[in-house]
């Protein structure tokens, strides 16, 4: 119901200018949380493989622990590190909303205008990442591509929405029936009334 990913012989020609890894957190200030850790090797492979020029961009949940947001930003840069691929961090962040706003803001300073983005993600928040990423970067084509939902859910996640198939659910189906009713106009990024 939730999954929206674009078919794999459709992303292998669609010359991608700048990859997304979402972030799901880190678990501790040694480990990042599976989804995470799975969304940006696939990230990474996708850079490698397909479009090694694209920019590939992440930022960091902060509000996970205390120092969750640097400890992700280091722990997400090790694996780029280790893979040999360049990488783009555009900070801490608090939701998929501040976290795509981010990205954007740190392409806008490098004077960047992606034409086409890839957004990877988990399958349960792909449909919401697609509805965010066509209101925040308007003028590009947006695809999708998404790990298993599994990797979502960890009864140890620092944060409690991660933690059951209850409450990962319901927090899906909310913000992605928020992100639709944005899309429908009823509620716009920066509008405050």
């Amino acid at each position: 119901m939730l999954k929206n990913e674009t078919p794999p012989e459709e992303l292998k020609t669609a010359d991608i200018q700048c990859i997304f890894a979402a972030s799901y957190a880190a678990k501790d200030c040694h480990s990042l949380v599976e989804a995470t850790k799975q969304v940006l090797s696939r990230a990474i492979r996708i850079k490698s493989e397909l479009f090694p020029k694209a920019h590939l961009i992440f930022a960091s949940c902060s509000h996970a622990f205390p120092g969750s947001g640097e400890a992700e930003l280091r722990l997400k840069s090790e694996l780029c590190r280790s893979a040999s691929v360049d990488y783009l961090e555009a900070g801490s962040i608090i939701n998929s909303v501040t976290e795509l706003e981010a990205c954007r803001d740190l392409l806008k300073q490098r004077s960047v205008l992606p034409e086409r983005i890839l957004v990877v993600t988990c399958e349960l928040h792909s449909r919401r990442e697609y509805l965010l990423a066509q209101k925040i970067f308007p003028d590009s084509k947006v695809f999708v591509t998404c790990v298993s939902h599994t990797f979502e859910l960890e009864p140890w996640h620092p944060m409690p929405s991660m933690r059951t198939w209850p409450r990962l659910l319901l927090s899906q189906v909310c913000g992605y029936a928020a992100f639709q009713a944005m899309s429908w106009g009823i509620y716009f990024l920066g509008q405050t009334s």
